[in-house]
Parts: C-alpha cells; structure tokens; sequence
C-alpha cells in the first residue's frame, strides 16, 4: 500500500516541472489557467482473453474517478495537455455453470492513467488522448483453486476520444478503450490479459484556458 501512495504522489506531480517549463517558454499560456481538476463517471465492458472456460460474455462495471489536465502546449490549432487521472474500475467477464446459473468474475482496480491529450481543431471541440495506465488491485471476486491469485498489479496501454460539450470545457464525453500488457492470473497459461472499453462523463471545475 505504501508504494501505491508513492506511485500516486509521482505521477501526479511528474507534470508539474513540464508546466512550469512551458509557462516560461510561451506567453500564450495564462499562469493559473494551465492547470484544472475534473470528476468522471461513466460505465465500462470488459473481459479476459483465453479465460473462464473461453466465455465471451463481456462484463458490465463501473468507473469514476479524478483527473488532472495539465497545459503543456498552446498552439492556434493543436493543444496538447498531459492528464493524470486516479480512476476506481471494474474489469472482468461473466460465465455460466453447467447449470446454466450465471457467474461474475472480476476484479477492483485503482487505476493511474497518465494521457496525452489533443485537441485538434480551433474550437477545441473534439479531442483524442493515448497513454500507459498502472492499475492495483484491491478487490477479486469468486476466486478459484485452478486460476490462482489475480496479479495485483497490472500495466495497460489506453487509446480515446471525446467531445467537449457546451464549448466552455465544463462537460466532456469521451470513449475509452484499454488493452491490459501483462496476464491477469500469472498461474495460468497462456495469455489472459483484459481488453475492454469504456465511455464516461466528465466534469471540471475552474475557469476555461485563456490567451493573453
């Protein structure tokens, strides 16, 4: 547990030598305004490749979380922010007995993704953001003898896009897909990592970025 609070005070303050640099470099970027802070929720689907008897039913689970969007170029088109965002997820799939009685298997995560973001066009109206994810887990639901014990971290790759809604930068819609790197259940072979995607609601709070 100590080094997940480690790993979330490094990531968080990471962004803060590149937007002190980015201030000193470009008069575009208004001090106080480079720097926001935003809530999300939203829902996801996932599942675990080569997993649970090859089921393919997708798991429904839930998101939501804290993001940081951190300014790092402000260009008359392209606007480019690092966001850190510290996300509760759930990811997983669903399976049936021979009895047909249905079965959840999942797991809890606390998520640490840490994006690039653009958006392309003036108006800021549509963006897209990439970037590695570290998640921990904290929670495994119906474990099994013959899978072992979840891996309790996991490193994952993020690809995704959205709209701001309204223009002000208050409300955005975004979609979300995750590739999980590493196999889920190191006991097992073959690969068994999760893929899944999400969409969620976000919103911020402060003022919208400026120019002088």
């Amino acid at each position: 547990m100590k080094n997940l609070f480690l790993l979330i005070f490094m990531l968080f303050s990471a962004g803060v030598p590149v937007v002190c640099a980015q201030t000193n470099a470009s008069d575009t970027i208004v001090a106080g305004n480079n720097v926001r802070f935003g809530v999300k929720l939203g829902g996801q689907i996932s599942a675990v490749s080569n997993i649970h008897g090859g089921s393919n039913k997708r798991f429904p689970g839930l998101t939501i979380g804290a993001s940081m969007p951190i300014l790092i170029s402000d260009e008359k088109i392209n606007r480019f922010y690092v966001v850190p965002e510290l996300l509760y997820s759930q990811k997983g799939e669903r399976s049936r007995t021979n009895e047909n009685k249905q079965i959840d298997y999942y797991c809890d995560y606390i998520s640490l993704p840490v994006l690039l973001k653009a958006y392309t066009l003036d108006n800021d109206l549509f963006y897209i953001e990439i970037g590695p994810e570290v998640s921990y887990l904290i929670h495994q639901k119906n474990k099994r003898l013959d899978l072992g014990e979840a891996r309790k971290f996991d490193v994952g790759l993020c690809l995704g896009g959205g709209v701001n809604i309204g223009g002000e930068h208050k409300f955005e819609l975004g979609a979300r897909l995750n590739w999980g790197l590493m196999d889920i259940y190191p006991d097992v072979k073959g690969r068994n990592n999760t893929i899944g995607g999400a969409i969620a609601l976000s919103y911020f709070f402060g003022e919208k970025r400026v120019k002088k």
